[in-house]
């Protein structure tokens, strides 16, 4: 009787859980978002596994969050959210920012469902860019 006692006023005296973990009240749901960035060694904008990541890229989620890619070329974006957003279809977009030295072999801005974890993909490739002067012409 006196551990049920105990209990009772234990669950009666505790906070609600919304006041000891705020978030888990507030949200219906989470965008489970990657991005993946590579060097797109044969520059067809289709990540070939073989192709080396590209890290420390910045990647931003409909203009709301933003990330890095990790060594393995991913950045996980994924957000709590909540209401119609919860929708599987609610459609997101991510964006990167091209470092200096490289240019993109996909769209820079990509627009899906959040859902489609594979399809928010940005290949790259590295620009060379000619220190070398060109000599002036002499024409006459």
């Amino acid at each position: 009787m006196v551990a049920v006692v105990a209990l009772a006023i234990l669950y009666f005296s505790a906070p609600p859980i919304g006041y000891i973990f705020p978030n888990i009240m507030n949200y219906d749901c989470r965008w489970n978002v990657l991005a993946r960035t590579w060097l797109d060694e044969n520059g067809n904008g289709i990540w070939d596994k073989v192709e080396p990541p590209l890290s420390d890229v910045t990647v931003k989620l409909s203009n709301m969050y933003e990330g890095k890619t990790d060594a393995k070329g991913v950045a996980d974006l994924s957000q709590p959210t909540g209401g119609s957003r919860c929708a599987r279809d609610t459609t997101v977009e991510v964006d990167v920012v091209v470092p200096p030295g490289f240019r993109l072999t996909t769209p820079q801005i990509i627009t899906g469902d959040w859902a489609d974890r594979e399809r928010f993909q940005f290949g790259f490739v590295r620009i060379s860019i000619n220190t070398t002067p060109t000599p002036a012409s002499t024409s006459q």
